[in-house]
């Protein structure tokens, strides 16, 4: 079984993969500012965050390349 998302599909992923990058910088952030500060937690977040905008704009990509 095939399964095929359309541009816009792709793009509201796109966008709900960059809102949950950012949950993470927040949930890392948030505690080093209220002195619970330990960089582990820190640059988990970070790299989390990361990962998912570097995906939230593949998919971008690829809903550019599906509508030319």
């Amino acid at each position: 079984m095939k399964f095929r998302l359309s541009d816009s599909q792709l793009e509201k992923l796109s966008d709900i993969t960059a809102d949950i990058g950012t949950l993470f910088v927040a949930a890392a952030v948030l505690p080093a500012v209220l002195n619970k500060f330990e960089i582990s937690e820190l640059i988990k977040g970070i790299v989390l965050a990361i990962m998912f905008w570097i995906l939230s704009l593949g998919l971008i990509q690829l809903a550019k390349q599906l509508k030319a």
